[in-house]
């Protein structure tokens, strides 16, 4: 059912390149959140907050059950997506939502929406609306880290009337949900839940898409992992952190 298995549970750690060897030591260890107990997806969390895609909150609580906005999801696929690393991102001078640079609360997450949204990772909602303030569903999360992964989101199918259907299908493939098969994928999901579809997408390959042209048009369009030299896929991890789950 999926194209890579992964162990649910295992004693984890990273080989790492130096800029981030000294953050991720022991994963196991935890991240000592004061709620860490309504953590169940320790590792995941673990994994994601050493790698500075998530964060706990000021009061030192993690909040497991509470669930991921449009906004956040954006900003952790930036940073995931550029090693960890704060992006240098720009907005456009005009924007493309009208519910993003003029709300409060929103107008933060304005550079990683529009940048999300021309890699293909997010759209609107309709209207000219982006809803930076709503909730994600497993199945809305999950095309944003196909589309991460290198699928292209019309190309599969990730758009129009079955799109959900079809991001389910890849995303157990790609083993998105693994630890999760009891998730409503259609309800909003949880902090908890989230970065471990994040931990699993960064442990993924990576894919291209190959052409079979006829006549000189392309007649078939197929994605295909990355491979490296030693013919072994390129995972998220590897390609944007240099590191790999031993």
């Amino acid at each position: 059912m999926r194209g890579k298995e992964f162990p649910q549970k295992k004693v984890l750690s990273l080989v790492l390149c130096v800029a981030v060897m000294l953050s991720v030591m022991v994963m196991g260890a935890g991240a000592a959140f004061s709620d860490q107990d309504k953590i169940e997806n320790t590792e995941a969390v673990d994994a994601c907050v050493a790698l500075n895609i998530i964060g706990g909150y000021p009061d030192g609580s993690y909040k497991p059950e509470g669930n991921i906005k449009r906004s956040e999801i954006c900003k952790m696929i930036c940073v995931a997506l550029n090693g960890g690393e704060e992006p240098t991102l720009g907005t456009p001078a005009t924007p493309t939502f009208s519910d993003v640079r003029n709300t409060p609360n929103a107008a933060w997450a304005e550079k990683y929406i529009e940048s999300c949204v021309s890699q293909g990772i997010v759209s609107g909602v309709g209207g000219g609306r982006f809803s930076p303030n709503g909730n994600v569903t497993g199945s809305q999360l999950a095309k944003m880290l196909l589309v991460s992964l290198g699928y292209n989101a019309n190309t599969e199918g990730f758009v129009g009337n079955a799109w959900a259907t079809n991001v389910n299908v890849i995303a157990s493939q790609k083993g998105l949900y693994e630890g999760l098969e009891s998730m409503d994928t259609s309800a909003a999901i949880t902090r908890d839940n989230a970065a471990q579809m994040v931990w699993n997408a960064l442990q993924a390959g990576e894919v291209k898409y190959e052409y079979t042209w006829v006549g000189g048009e392309a007649t078939k369009v197929t994605a295909v992992d990355k491979l490296d030299n030693a013919n072994n896929p390129i995972t998220l991890l590897k390609d944007k952190y240099n590191a790999e789950v031993k």
